[in-house]
């Protein structure tokens, strides 16, 4: 059995060693990778904040021209809608301006009714007539 022993021995430190050196070797490559991706992920991390932050400026800038754009529309609906007002009191206004000057057209005054030639045109003023 010393005999037996004496061969295995070599053979047992040669795979100590081995054992030994590899996991010093070994473990220091993984970790080295897996260092260089953490590094570059951090530096991924950094680049996309600031294309979010650039996207975040722009949107705000973007925000900004659509209120300016909604307050303008908002003003320019408030102005129509007066003068679309002012539209129909001046309308109103001709329309009275009208059926008064038709009423008085050629008229010398109430006696005008009685002795109008045209039936047609004593119906027509008196529907005019206040």
């Amino acid at each position: 059995m010393n005999l037996r022993l004496a061969r295995l021995f070599p053979v047992l430190a040669v795979a100590a060693v081995a054992v030994a050196l590899v996991p010093a070797t070994s473990p220091a490559a993984p970790i080295d990778d897996l260092e260089a991706q953490a590094a570059q992920l951090a530096t991924d991390i950094e680049e996309n904040g600031a294309k979010v932050a650039a996207l975040g400026e722009k949107l705000n800038a973007a925000q900004i021209q659509v209120d300016e754009a909604q307050a303008k529309i908002d003003d320019s609906q408030v102005r129509i809608a007066a003068a679309e007002a002012r539209i129909a009191e001046l309308q109103a206004l001709i329309a009275e301006r009208a059926a008064a000057a038709y009423r008085n057209a050629g008229s010398d005054g109430p006696l005008e009714l009685i002795t109008t030639d045209n039936a047609s045109d004593l119906g027509a003023r008196s529907k005019y007539a206040d």
